[in-house]
């Protein structure tokens, strides 16, 4: 309740990142996804003019495999959730401007992966003329953020407490 009573206030940037073991399975880190749009994505309006009260949220999975980050993309894909990762076609090289592609009603993106703590940084430092938010779910240490942004740090022991968290 200290971190979460509010549901979308305001339209921010906002940053999840989450420190992972290594082992969890695709479906929990899927469940995890899903739970983080339910929180942090929302349209509004009646269904003929619906619009994006607050957008795709940016999340890092620290400690993440390739292989199962790739699954995790896939099934959420597969589901019908439209994910931005900085990569628009096979083999393209990874571009900043694409992973900030805003989410509107018509492209519908609820979700913006981060793959690397560079990219994480780049992200932070840029101008999205919004409030930037930070919500870290750490393990054993939260990344260290210097920027002047609302960082709020969060102690886990495991992925299953931000189930309950949020």
């Amino acid at each position: 309740n200290r971190h979460f009573t509010w549901r979308n206030i305001d339209n921010f940037e906002r940053f999840i990142i989450v420190e992972l073991t290594g082992r969890e399975k695709v479906s929990t880190v899927k469940e995890i996804s899903i739970q983080i749009i339910r929180k942090f994505y929302q349209k509004t309006g009646p269904a003929t003019h619906k619009v994006i009260k607050s957008g795709a949220p940016y999340v890092y999975f620290r400690n993440i495999g390739d292989t199962t980050l790739l699954q995790l993309k896939t099934e959420l894909q597969t589901e019908g959730i439209m994910l931005k990762d900085g990569h628009d076609f096979y083999n393209a090289h990874f571009s900043l401007a694409s992973l900030k592609t805003p989410s509107t009603v018509n492209n519908n993106i609820c979700l913006k992966f981060i793959h690397s703590n560079k990219t994480l940084t780049d992200l932070i430092q840029s101008d999205f003329n919004k409030t930037k938010e930070i919500f870290q779910f750490f393990i054993n240490k939260p990344l260290r953020i210097d920027e002047d942004i609302r960082n709020t740090d969060i102690h886990i022991t495991s992925i299953f407490d931000i189930k309950f968290i949020l």
